[in-house]
């Protein structure tokens, strides 16, 4: 049971219509998706890539009403940012250190 002032935030937050990027600066975020993270055990779940610094937690799909962290476990998942990229289909930015794991494993995602 949330106490009066912690109420009182998050009636705030739900109401003030933040952006997305703003509820993924929250605590609440940060908690949230160091769990999915640990049940994932830090890898991303479509290649398997463990640069915990190209990690992110990525929502299935978003239902109406809930903040991100209120999100179920079955509707999260840790991606890595190239697969979170292909998933949306943007063009995915290719760090330094994960270049060489995508020449060796995915050189496809280069072209």
């Amino acid at each position: 049971m949330r106490n009066k002032n912690e109420r009182k935030w998050y009636d705030e937050i739900k109401n003030s219509n933040p952006s997305y990027k703003m509820l993924l600066n929250t605590n609440e975020w940060n908690i949230r998706r160091h769990e999915i993270f640990n049940r994932d055990n830090y890898n991303c779940k479509e290649c398997g890539c463990i640069h915990r610094k190209e990690l992110i937690v990525h929502h299935k799909e978003y239902k109406h009403g809930l903040l991100p962290w209120e999100s179920p476990n079955e509707n999260l998942i840790t991606l890595c940012k190239k697969c979170h990229a292909l998933i949306h289909k943007k063009k995915p930015e290719v760090t330094v250190s994960h270049r060489k794991y995508i020449e060796l494993f995915v050189p496809n995602l280069l072209k």
